[in-house]
């Protein structure tokens, strides 16, 4: 873990990538999505509710205040290519609205505040990768491979609205104080079943999400504890 100082200026926003609701065939369905992302040159500004210009289409799973916008580290795209059979692969390919440089699952905590171009944003919670994302990629087994490999990206929440541009740096200011990497968030859910301790701390964070919060309640339930 690095600690505060070190992650004081330590990341950079590659592309900010933005897009609109598209028809596209998937199935023999004719679905309707938002995941197809792409840079823009121009500064974005990052509200409320997500980045200006940008479209989120299934409201239930995407976008919100605690969703607003989503962060990909493009150090993991080499390794995906590898994975996935693929000779490139463009900023916004995950439907990420900011890819990023210097900052990965294990270094950030949820909580943290970070200083991204004009605005504050905060971390919140890791990536449940869904079937707009085999869609998006054409390849189905991407899915498991995100939750197998940690390599989700993160969610953030807009504290304070602002611009963002390409080549922005990212600055911490506030440590969270969950005591949970986004990494180690999805570790706890997904791969270290047996661990109680971690699942009561992990509820006691404010504002845990409901599809991270479930699955620790049922653990806590089967084992006869309150949740």
């Amino acid at each position: 873990m690095q600690n505060f100082q070190a992650m004081k200026n330590s990341g950079r926003i590659v592309s900010v990538n933005v897009g609109q609701a598209r028809s596209v065939s998937h199935n023999g369905a004719e679905v309707t999505t938002g995941i197809f992302k792409t840079p823009v040159s121009a500064p974005v500004m990052a509200l409320l509710q997500g980045l200006k210009g940008d479209v989120q289409v299934d409201r239930r799973y995407h976008g919100g205040t605690f969703k607003a916008v989503y962060a990909y580290p493009q150090e993991h795209f080499e390794w995906w290519q590898e994975q996935l059979g693929l000779s490139a692969m463009e900023p916004g390919f995950f439907g990420e609205n900011l890819s990023i440089r210097g900052l990965l699952e294990s270094q950030v905590h949820i909580g943290d505040i970070l200083q991204v171009g004009d605005a504050h944003l905060k971390v919140t919670q890791p990536r449940t990768p869904c079937s707009k994302l085999a869609m998006r990629s054409g390849k189905p087994q991407i899915i498991k491979t995100m939750l197998d490999s940690g390599r989700s990206g993160f969610y953030l929440q807009v504290v304070k609205e602002g611009l963002l541009r390409s080549g922005d740096t990212i600055a911490l200011l506030e440590r969270g104080t969950s005591g949970f990497t986004i990494a180690g968030l999805q570790d706890l859910v997904w791969r270290d079943a047996d661990n109680i301790e971690g699942a009561q701390r992990a509820l006691e964070i404010e504002h845990l999400a409901g599809e991270w919060r479930k699955p620790l309640q049922k653990r806590l339930r089967e084992h006869g504890l309150p949740s």
